[in-house]
């Protein structure tokens, strides 16, 4: 699964932000707009159509039965 994701990392690498997995569930914060993420993710889904992608952004989201909030930053 390494070289599916590896665009994902070097994105979030490059800018201090998250990047998490466990197994097959992935957690990443990101300070880019919605279309530039979207489009990411786009791109990373077509690599393999095998991998479905599903997306949640919101202020709170759910990973590994954790509510994770985003308080205006904090």
């Amino acid at each position: 699964m390494l070289e599916w994701e590896e665009e994902l990392i070097q994105h979030q690498a490059s800018r201090n932000e998250i990047y998490g997995r466990y197994i097959d569930d992935i957690f990443m914060t990101t300070n880019v707009n919605t279309d530039e993420i979207t489009t990411l993710l786009d791109k990373v889904q077509h690599k393999d159509p095998n991998i479905k992608i599903t997306t949640t952004i919101a202020e709170t989201v759910h990973f590994l039965d954790v509510a994770i909030m985003n308080d205006n930053g904090n």
